[in-house]
């Protein structure tokens, strides 16, 4: 069980964060070119991202699944952003947004990426 909670339990906290925050109704928007919404699904969706690849591969159950974190991580961000979306279009003032769903998958694979390049970097290095 402790183990569970330490590889799972950050995973189930962060899509709950991320749904709670999908939640709230009519967020003012910022009228700017940089689109600093979809940095923030990026970075929101990168830790995702690294705590999927962290849980999967940290389990026993299904042994592919570990083997292919990474890739498994960036599609359930992925498809954890289609339900976000989904969700969405339910909240008042909310709204569905096929780029958000592309900055999502894009902040997990790079995300992802990243973790895999510095474990990469301190396995060369031991």
């Amino acid at each position: 069980m402790k183990h569970a909670i330490t590889y799972q339990g950050p995973l189930l906290f962060w899509c709950l964060v991320i749904y709670v925050v999908s939640s709230v109704h009519n967020v003012p928007t910022i009228p700017i070119a940089l689109h600093p919404d979809k940095i923030a699904h990026m970075v929101v969706f990168g830790i995702l991202g690294v705590t999927a690849n962290r849980a999967f591969s940290h389990q026993s159950s299904f042994p592919s699944l570990a083997l292919h974190a990474s890739i498994a991580a960036v599609l359930f961000a992925g498809l954890y952003g289609v339900v976000d979306e989904l969700h969405q279009r339910a909240v008042p003032g909310r709204s569905f947004d096929i780029w958000d769903m592309v900055a999502d998958v894009l902040g997990a694979a790079l995300f992802v990426w990243l973790l895999n390049k510095l474990r990469d970097r301190r396995a060369a290095a031991h």
